[in-house]
């Protein structure tokens, strides 16, 4: 059984400053490294779940850039650093999805670093269902036909996930009270929450099915919405999949789902 990890820095306990990889100060560099090894550990403790409950393959894929240490992966995982896609080497060989480090779409106001995409990114729609990122991956999964069956990161992340994916299983690492504040668990009850219920995901893999969003009735059967804060967008629609309809909004359409997502988010 092979599954495929995701992973983020902003979900990860004890996280809750941006990550500055403009900053090249030595305190800076310290704080960076602590980070990563926290979501490196935890993404250890997704893949030890995974194995114990039977997992032959754990494949990791970094999301955020630069955020793992990759001399501290379990020994018994693949990586891949960057690639070209979101969910890079996905495909029909893989049994689940899963996110670790996950954090809640733009605007949550209970979410540790909430954010869509970017800072600038007010809010994503596809055929006018709202998500966030974590939403996004379960929809490319989805389309493959492969369940999002767990994910480790904030409480309102995995409120937010709960409310897409009936018989989800999620680890919340921390609750937050606001944007850069939150309750941590410590490092061992993080991670051993996450390898407990990553366990049980393996468990109930058959209860979760794939997320899918119903095309339109009338092409294009596909439309990605996007919204930025205070942003001017000066684009026509030439026929070429993409066209504004405000000045803070543009839209991607089409009828292939995975081709709309890849003009809006990589």
């Amino acid at each position: 059984m092979k599954i495929y990890i995701f992973s983020d820095m902003e979900g990860a306990a004890g996280v809750e400053q941006w990550d500055n990889r403009g900053d090249t100060s030595y305190a800076n560099s310290v704080l960076r490294r602590r980070n990563r090894h926290l979501l490196t550990q935890e993404l250890n403790a997704a893949a030890a779940g995974a194995f114990d409950g039977g997992a032959d393959e754990v494949v990791i894929k970094m999301g955020h850039a630069d955020s793992i240490l990759y001399e501290e992966l379990d020994e018994r995982v693949n990586f891949i650093c960057q690639g070209v896609t979101w969910l890079q080497g996905i495909d029909e060989h893989v049994d689940a999805c899963w996110f670790v480090g996950v954090h809640s779409r733009s605007g949550t106001p209970d979410g540790v670093l909430a954010h869509t995409w970017s800072k600038k990114v007010k809010a994503w729609w596809v055929n006018d269902v709202e998500l966030g990122e974590l939403g996004i991956c379960a929809l490319i999964a989805g389309y493959y036909g492969i369940p999002y069956v767990f994910q480790a990161g904030d409480a309102a992340a995995c409120r937010e996930a709960a409310a897409l994916i009936p018989g989800l299983v999620t680890a919340s690492v921390k609750k937050g009270y606001g944007p850069h504040s939150a309750l941590h668990l410590s490092k061992e009850q993080s991670r051993a929450l996450i390898r407990e219920k990553a366990q049980e995901a393996m468990s109930r893999m058959s209860e979760v099915l794939p997320f899918t969003i119903d095309p339109n009735p009338e092409p294009p059967l596909y439309v990605f919405r996007q919204t930025v804060h205070n942003g001017e967008r000066e684009l026509s629609d030439d026929g070429s999949g993409m066209r504004a309809t405000h000045p803070d909004t543009v839209e991607y359409y089409g009828d292939d789902l995975l081709s709309v997502l890849k003009m809006g988010t990589y």
